[in-house]
């Protein structure tokens, strides 16, 4: 197991107690986890992280997990103030994103590939942006479904304040 993205997959720092962040608990079963995701990765970022993987884990045997998007949107939607009716942005992130998967299915083309929407942070700070998250869990899930990836619906596991801390972590 390969876990590449953002802090969904590396929460360490957010948790109140390290044995019970993803890493940690998902270490139990796979002793060999593989966790290159980084906290505040962006899209840029997973590609740094897919090139430090050596081509002998493409594998029949090999799973890949991928959470991102979710800084890239935060940063030109709320950081750089671009409008929430400009979904232009939002493509131009998305293209980033499809690159990313394509060039990790082609380096890991043996490999099962998962990918990870995005879920609905449940701070009234973020609430305006749930639109966009809406359209970008389903460009995730148009995309798995053209490709024959694995979609893995997160939203629909975080749903409620308590399995967030520090507003969206």
């Amino acid at each position: 197991i390969i876990l590449l993205g953002d802090s969904v997959f590396k929460n360490n720092l957010y948790v109140s107690n390290p044995a019970v962040s993803i890493e940690n608990q998902l270490k139990l079963e796979n002793p060999s986890l593989l966790n290159e995701a980084q906290d505040g990765a962006v899209i840029i970022d997973v590609f740094d992280q897919m090139e430090k993987l050596p081509e002998s884990y493409n594998k029949k045997t090999t799973h890949l997990y991928i959470s991102a998007g979710g800084n890239d949107i935060i940063y030109y939607y709320l950081y750089k103030n671009i409008p929430k009716s400009n979904l232009d942005q939002l493509d131009t992130i998305f293209k980033k994103y499809t690159k990313l998967i394509n060039s990790l299915l082609v380096k890991f083309d043996q490999s099962k590939v998962f990918l990870f929407d995005i879920y609905y942070p449940q701070s009234e700070r973020y609430k305006p942006f749930y639109p966009i998250i809406k359209l970008w869990n389903q460009k995730i899930e148009d995309f798995t479904r053209e490709k024959n990836i694995e979609f893995i619906p997160i939203s629909r596991e975080i749903t409620e304040p308590t399995d967030l801390t520090h507003e969206i972590e």
